[in-house]
């Protein structure tokens, strides 16, 4: 008869596994949110962008085909990134992510540097 009431008690969890759980889920949520769904703030720095195609042009190493392969190349970074709000850095006083695309004219490689 012990044994069948044994049986019938049901275990409750304690209070320290309860609360560790609850951390757990926590957790994983917030980084979860933070990763997919929070918007963040990226900074432009466009005139440094000018300047530089303005200098390989001057240099003669800038054609039409160069100047869509970066418009693509920024088009793909900025979906990529769909959480990303993008300011001008003139906008943006300090502490901002800046985000530049870069051209090495020699290789024709595009870089997206954060």
């Amino acid at each position: 008869m012990e044994s069948t009431q044994k049986s019938k008690e049901k275990i409750y969890p304690s209070f320290i596994e309860v609360f560790a759980i609850s951390v757990l889920v926590s957790i994983c949520c917030l980084f979860i949110y933070d990763t997919y769904f929070a918007q963040k703030i990226a900074v432009f720095d466009e005139k440094d962008y000018k300047k530089q195609q303005g200098q390989l042009y001057l240099k003669g190493k800038y054609s039409e085909e160069n100047h869509q392969r970066n418009l693509k190349a920024m088009r793909d970074f900025v979906e990529a990134h769909p959480n990303l709000v993008f300011l001008n850095q003139d906008v943006v006083l300090s502490n901002g992510k800046v985000i530049k695309i870069t051209e090495n004219p020699e290789t024709g490689e595009e870089n997206g540097k954060k």
